[in-house]
């Protein structure tokens, strides 16, 4: 991809070390590489080209280099780092919510626009929380305007209302711009936290004019410029606004681009419509005043120049996809947001539908030349094609990584969804060594002739036996669903211990073991809780322990005893020894034991004995365990307060039961 300009030389006496140098019109080579992502949806930090995201909504860089995303499906904010990995910045992976707090413990509810201050704050646009939320250099998040409850309503932090926020940008005096698509409206938060409507009515419509009577239509996107003019992606409208630091609004590019120069083409025109039916579209606006538009339904980067009042494609075929490399080969899948890198001529796209962060680069390439014979043949760069397949299935692999010896622009490539990486390569005739690299498949070397114009490779790698992934653990109180911290946590194998620790301040804990484990959770105030599982890679386990407050009940069908019989079962030893350790770790607490029974037997005098001794057995074994007998009451119910129906077995032995009740704590 080459973008043109035309540049004369204004003084003769600057011609003098140029008298035998011809004009040559500046030529830009456009790179588009990954930085994030590896292709697969999901949740996974560490080295950024390894890392799951969930469709990436919201970007913006610092000065240092930090990439600052919001991973909307995720509902948190994530960063890749100067030195190449994804961290959390704020929230509760893939849970969403309304909830401020530190960094761990605050949650989003769809993230989508992002943008930054001098001090390092980051403002998030919380869409489905209507909500402006604050994200501190130290990352303690807070509400900034709005919450919960959408409407459309100035004012102060208590009066204002918002509805679905989805973009936000900062001007030079310190305000806030924030485009929202619910209210099809562009707000003002003033340094003293208030908020204007600057331009729309509330309802959908296309009116150039003063702010307030000017109309948008599901705007989607967002930027300012170094004189605070405001450009606004109206999706509804299928058009470019611009609305001037007074509030002036003014159509400035139409869909068709009518009145512009258009170079290449540019078929059917701007169109912000997604495959899901909602509307993806970013901008941002360089130094210079060109803006770059991100172009969701067409899968496209545009390049708008006002000074030469012209429109080209920047990146992208249209076709959706996952290719990196040369700007005209380069393929995306609806790229919904796009900003200003830290350094010139650099950009960040979120690649919404590949759950990656690709990076677009333009490079000046010439400006003069000296006269060459007309017989010079022209020097042409050849393309490399790569397709990586899997050696097994024969199937395309995502995201692996290429790099070239000797070292090569534009690399390392990344495959797309289809296997393929493309790039231009040095000119010559010699032997490129590519090594492919991708998670969870032998690494590769492979040689490659370069001659000719193109060069196809096909690569196919070796998997790799899986290793044992580790799964999550999220302990939560069962009746407000607040996390546990330092709550103790047993994994066991056939009553073996093999790992042990405490959750985090968000009620986590990520154990390393696998297979058929039983898990034991303990935490003072509360009754313990112990399960087996088998757990699988990734999976998420919630364990809700119940407090141990005055009244509360803990029921226990694991408790059995012989058939028609008072005596205990061996198997239920386990489950009676945690009670007693619980006991004697919060010594304050009094329990009384509750025995219960099917309608086993007619007669409800013999059901009623018979719940009364498994009470007093159960009694006896905590008593033998070491518990003081005046902390232990117990009485029986026979069949009187069944929970299920006992025409059924399932309801019946939920019906033979044992339930321990704080009397005192």
């Amino acid at each position: 991809m080459h973008l043109h300009r035309r540049h004369s030389l204004l003084c003769p006496l600057l011609l003098v070390p140029y008298l035998f140098a011809q004009p040559l019109e500046v030529t830009y080579k456009v790179e588009v590489s990954t930085v994030a992502g590896s292709g697969r949806v999901g949740y996974k930090g560490g080295p950024a080209l390894e890392a799951a995201l969930n469709r990436p909504n919201g970007i913006v860089v610092d000065r240092a280099g930090n990439i600052y995303f919001s991973d909307d499906d995720n509902h948190c904010v994530r960063k890749v780092t100067p030195d190449g990995r994804v961290v959390l910045v704020a929230g509760r992976p893939g849970t969403a919510g309304f909830e401020d707090g530190d960094r761990e413990e605050a949650l989003f509810n769809s993230p989508h626009g992002l943008t930054l201050d001098p001090a390092g704050n980051l403002y998030v646009c919380d869409y489905l929380n209507n909500a402006i939320r604050k994200i501190s250099p130290s990352g303690e998040v807070s509400t900034f305007l709005g919450g919960r409850g959408g409407g459309f309503k100035d004012g102060g932090p208590d009066e204002a209302k918002l509805l679905f926020p989805i973009a936000i940008v900062r001007d030079s005096k310190g305000n806030l711009w924030v485009l929202e698509s619910g209210n099809h409206a562009l707000r003002k938060i003033t340094p003293q936290r208030r908020i204007i409507t600057v331009v729309g009515t509330g309802f959908p419509g296309y009116r150039d004019g003063a702010g307030k009577q000017a109309q948008l239509s599901s705007p989607v996107g967002l930027a300012i410029d170094k004189y605070d003019n405001l450009y606004i992606v109206d999706a509804g409208n299928r058009c470019i606004r611009k609305v001037t630091p007074d509030g002036q609004v003014s159509t400035f590019v139409e869909l068709t681009f009518r009145g512009w120069t258009i170079r290449g083409e540019l078929a059917g025109g701007l169109s912000f419509a997604t495959s899901a039916g909602g509307h993806g579209g970013g901008v941002a606006v360089d130094a210079d005043g060109n803006l770059y538009i991100a172009d969701g339904g067409r899968h496209i980067i545009y390049q708008i120049n006002p000074a030469e009042k012209t429109v080209e494609i920047l990146a992208g075929t249209g076709r959706p996809g996952w290719i990196d490399g040369n700007g005209k080969f380069a393929r995306f899948h609806e790229p919904v947001e796009i900003c200003l890198g830290e350094k010139p001529n650099t950009f960040y796209v979120c690649d919404y539908r590949n759950a990656a962060i690709r990076r677009i680069t333009i490079e000046k390439l010439e400006k003069y030349r000296r006269p060459q014979p007309a017989d010079t043949p022209k020097v042409v760069s050849p393309t490399l094609i790569v397709r990586v397949l899997d050696a097994v299935s024969g199937k395309p692999i995502t995201g692996a990584q290429i790099q070239a010896t000797p070292t090569q622009k534009g690399f390392p490539l990344i495959t797309s969804p289809q296997g393929e990486a493309r790039a231009e390569v040095a000119p010559g005739s010699y032997t490129l060594t590519l090594s492919i690299q991708k998670e969870g498949y032998k690494p590769q070397q492979t040689p490659v002739k370069v001659e000719g114009t193109t060069i196809q490779v096909e690569v196919r790698l070796t998997p790799e036996p899986p290793a044992p992934q580790p799964f999550f653990i999220r302990v939560v109180d069962e009746n407000t669903l607040a996390p546990v911290a330092e709550a103790q946590v047993r994994l066991l194998s056939q009553g073996q211990l093999l790992q042990a620790g405490t959750t985090s301040s968000a009620g986590e804990y990520r154990p390393t073991v696998s297979g058929t484990l039983r898990v034991e959770v303990e935490k003072s105030g509360y009754f313990p809780h112990s399960e087996t599982i088998t757990p699988r890679a990734g999976d998420s386990l919630i364990i809700k322990l119940k407090p141990a407050v005055i009244g509360a009940v803990l029921r226990e069908t694991r408790i059995l005893f012989k058939p028609n019989s008072p005596q205990l079962e061996p198997s239920s030893y386990a489950v009676l020894d945690e009670i007693a350790e619980f006991l004697r770790k919060n010594p304050r607490v009094k329990l009384r034991i509750h025995g219960h029974t099917d309608i086993g037997d007619p007669d409800p005098r013999y059901n009623q004995r018979l719940s009364e001794e498994r009470a007093i057995n159960v009694r006896q074994y905590l008593i033998r365990k070491g518990i003081s007998p005046d902390r232990l009451e117990a009485i029986g119910h026979g069949n009187t307060k069944p929970i299920a129906d006992n025409k059924t077995p399932e309801g019946r032995a939920q019906n033979r039961r044992v339930e321990f009740e704080v009397i005192s704590n």
